[in-house]
């Protein structure tokens, strides 16, 4: 590698010499070669060349990886005494790789020092890799701080955070963390909708869910699989059987095919309320949609049906369990 250096550098001028040591520093980290970094580092200051943001997010990211977290340390106060800013990569590298909350909220002290808390790019590294390392009340705590504390920029993305709340069971600290993206300019993803919804959900939150779906509506963002089985579930259990089928027949018209149980739970809330046209209904589509019911909602919906229904027709004596067993396709 040296003598490499040597030849590139007979070839470059001398402005360009700070890119041949960054090039050395960022390939002695990635081969292995960590010892050569500190010799580089002397053979650099001998010459008078001063480090650039590029060689301080080498030796960030190079020493976090190497779980040398006191040098990656001492270079990232130094870059920010230099008003440098880390890049994401470098930030990501030397948060993931700390294990102790304190020592990262040693970190994001000192970025707050440096102002550098007021990006949003800054703050989305930080918090999705708060999230991806498992430390979820790390995440929520940093977000509450910059809330507290009045650092939130436009732009700041709530993403991972939320959808990780709503798995967590927290789906209502979730929700106001969408209602920050939104006043900060933000639009969170489809995912995050859908996971707010099924969260809100799951947690008996319908109202909520709902509002949630109807702002998904207003911008036209489609609601998952997922999470209208979540609403339709919910629905159900709260006797809400009008809204249950709406979000079944818009499972049904997006293409995709409704669960066996998705159409059991509605025909079921259908058939306690002797609602026995809308149960059948549904069951018609049900086979349609290549579901069979079971006998028991057959039969109760049959054992409903008076022959004094088909007076009027003139057929109460001809076959009237015939007909309809016939009409529901179990004859």
């Amino acid at each position: 590698m040296l003598s490499l250096k040597e030849m590139i550098l007979r070839e470059s001028l001398s402005d360009n010499n700070i890119v041949v040591y960054n090039v050395m520093i960022y390939s002695a980290f990635t081969s292995g070669n960590i010892l050569l970094v500190p010799k580089i580092l002397d053979e650099m200051n001998n010459k008078e060349l001063v480090l650039t943001e590029a060689s301080y997010n080498f030796l960030l990211c190079g020493f976090s990886r190497c779980d040398d977290l006191s040098r990656a340390r001492y270079y990232l106060s130094a870059m920010l005494a230099k008003e440098m800013r880390p890049s994401n990569r470098s930030l990501r590298s030397i948060i993931y790789c700390l294990n102790e909350s304190d020592r990262i909220g040693e970190i994001l002290q000192e970025l707050e020092s440096h102002r550098w808390l007021c990006q949003s790019t800054v703050q989305n590294a930080i918090i999705f890799t708060l999230v991806d390392r498992g430390m979820l009340s790390g995440a929520e705590a940093f977000v509450d701080r910059t809330i507290e504390k009045g650092l939130l920029p436009d732009g700041i993305i709530y993403d991972s955070l939320i959808r990780e709340l709503c798995r967590r069971n927290k789906p209502n600290k979730a929700f106001d963390l969408l209602n920050v993206m939104l006043r900060k300019k933000c639009v969170p993803s489809a995912s995050c909708y859908n996971a707010l919804v099924c969260g809100l959900s799951k947690q008996h939150e319908l109202e909520t869910a709902l509002d949630v779906h109807a702002e998904m509506a207003w911008r036209e963002i489609k609601l998952s699989f997922e999470a209208s089985d979540e609403l339709i579930r919910e629905c159900c259990e709260v006797g809400r059987t009008i809204e249950a089928e709406r979000f079944l027949m818009s499972v049904v018209r997006s293409g995709d095919n409704p669960t066996r149980e998705m159409f059991a739970r509605v025909i079921g809330r259908y058939r306690s309320e002797n609602n026995t046209r809308k149960a059948s209904e549904l069951i018609n589509i049900m086979r349609q949609s290549g579901h069979e019911p079971d006998f028991e909602t057959h039969w109760s919906i049959i054992s409903k049906l008076k022959p004094s229904e088909d007076k009027s027709k003139g057929n109460r004596h001809d076959g009237f369990l015939s007909r309809i067993l016939s009409g529901s396709g179990l004859l």
